[in-house]
């Protein structure tokens, strides 16, 4: 999945390893009723960094 893009690992360890989906993560974490930003408009840093 992390080939294709579907995942990003987020620690960069060889072990213990977490993953994220960030185009899922940009959808959930957006403020309610705003519309969600399309994948290319994501910035990876700004999903890690979680709700405001």
């Amino acid at each position: 999945m992390e080939e294709v893009g579907i995942l990003a690992e987020r620690t960069g360890y060889s072990r213990n390893r977490v993953y994220a989906a960030t185009e899922a993560l940009s959808i959930i974490n957006r403020p309610f009723g705003e519309e969600p930003l399309l994948p290319e408009e994501v910035d990876p840093d700004e999903v890690s960094a979680g709700p405001k």
